[in-house]
């Protein structure tokens, strides 16, 4: 499954949060569906996923206005980087399964 960009685009916001590594990104999916879902949710929401910290919460519930994904994606155009989140098709195997990999 290959993303639309503005999908992409949260799961990338999402990614760049502090705390949100693989198995928390994982709780989050189960619980939300999916990253749009989770960036809208309001702090007490995310607080009841198992083992999110009230800091994470936090982080994640301001990331919209603290966190600039279009200048970054810019960037990794600009020097043909390709973003891979991992929900995509194409993002290895073996990388879903390490606690704390990036997401």
């Amino acid at each position: 499954m290959r993303l639309e960009p503005n999908v992409l685009i949260d799961d990338i916001l999402l990614s760049s949060v502090e705390g949100v590594g693989s198995l928390t990104y994982r709780r989050l999916l189960e619980r939300f569906g999916n990253a749009t879902s989770i960036l809208r949710a309001g702090k007490r929401e995310l607080q009841a996923v198992e083992g999110l910290s009230a800091r994470t919460a936090e982080a994640i519930a301001v990331a919209r206005e603290t966190v600039s994904v279009e200048s970054l994606l810019r960037v990794c155009e600009q020097a043909e980087i390709r973003i891979l989140s991992i929900r995509d098709e194409r993002y290895p195997d073996p990388l879903r399964t390490i606690h704390g990999s990036c997401t």
